[in-house]
């Protein structure tokens, strides 16, 4: 092995050693340059990521006071619906005695006062009675 060395000039290894420092000294520079781009992207996405997890945080609060707000207007139409039943089933006998009461000023049928009106039998009898009296009078 001396006999390798020995037969190859002192500057020949010299240069070789200098190239082969260079080249590694390029690769290092190489890797600090990687490593701080590379930490620089990591810290962006994890400023990215913390804008993303106050955002779903804030739509997640937007989602919860949506829901609450349409449990409140679910409600209050439950509770339109019953007062409007409510007032029709008050009104509904009302229109039907005023609708006999034209039908009989008419002269229609006990029959078809009852069908129309949808009113009792006894009830549409008494509209009709109480129409021809009055026209008596």
């Amino acid at each position: 092995m001396n006999s390798v060395l020995s037969s190859v000039p002192v500057t020949s290894l010299a240069l070789a050693t200098l190239a082969m420092s260079a080249i590694s000294m390029l690769i290092l520079i190489a890797m600090v340059i990687m490593y701080r781009y590379f930490n620089k992207m990591l810290n962006q996405q994890e400023i990215t990521i913390e804008i993303l997890k106050d955002d779903l945080s804030a739509l997640c609060a937007g989602a919860i006071g949506i829901g609450e707000h349409v449990a409140r207007l679910e409600e209050n139409s439950r509770s339109l619906t019953v007062r409007q039943d409510k007032l029709e089933m008050q009104e509904a006998p009302e229109r039907s005695y005023k609708q006999a009461l034209k039908m009989a000023q008419r002269g229609a049928e006990l029959n078809e006062v009852i069908k129309d009106c949808g009113i009792a039998h006894g009830e549409a009898e008494l509209i009709l009675l109480a129409n021809r009296l009055d026209k008596a009078s």
